[in-house]
């Protein structure tokens, strides 16, 4: 933000831990298990389920996989072979809709579709830690009234979800 005089803001997502990053924290994620009801109504037990995940490119990212919430679930071992992974958490949601399996993905990113009806949280009460997307303003527009203004009514709009 120091170099680039033109950019007022920013949204960083970012390990959740607090000295992380610089910047204030918007929001938490958390992860879970969330598949079509067409899908979960094949009562496929999670053991022999086909499962969606991210390939997480970014090596700063710790990353959030299967194994992960297979130790908070306290299940058998998962098949490896019904492991399929995509290069976008997008691309995952969209196979979970399309009933190709049980996705792991962030719930803030399938909160709609939860609502709507489209994905079924799997076992909702397995949630794994994810990221944090935080707020990054520099330094010399911090108090301008713009930024000022933005930021409010981005915290609050996320406070009110």
């Amino acid at each position: 933000m120091a170099r680039e005089r033109g950019v007022d803001i920013a949204i960083r997502y970012s390990p959740a831990l607090p000295e992380a990053d610089d910047g204030d924290v918007l929001v938490h994620e958390w992860v879970g298990a969330f598949a079509s009801p067409a899908y979960l109504a094949g009562g496929v037990p999670i053991e022999r389920a086909d499962r969606l995940a991210t390939r997480w490119p970014a090596s700063r990212l710790a990353p959030i996989d299967w194994s992960t919430w297979q130790a908070r679930a306290d299940v058998g071992p998962l098949d490896d072979a019904k492991l399929r992974t995509f290069a976008h958490q997008q691309e995952v949601v969209q196979a979970a809709l399309a009933g190709k399996g049980v996705a792991l993905v962030s719930e803030l990113l399938v909160a709609d579709m939860v609502a709507r009806g489209w994905l079924v949280a799997w076992r909702p009460d397995i949630r794994v830690p994810g990221h944090a997307y935080r707020l990054i303003t520099g330094a010399l527009n911090r108090r301008t009234r713009g930024v000022q203004r933005f930021t409010a009514w981005l915290q609050e709009a996320l406070a009110d979800d």
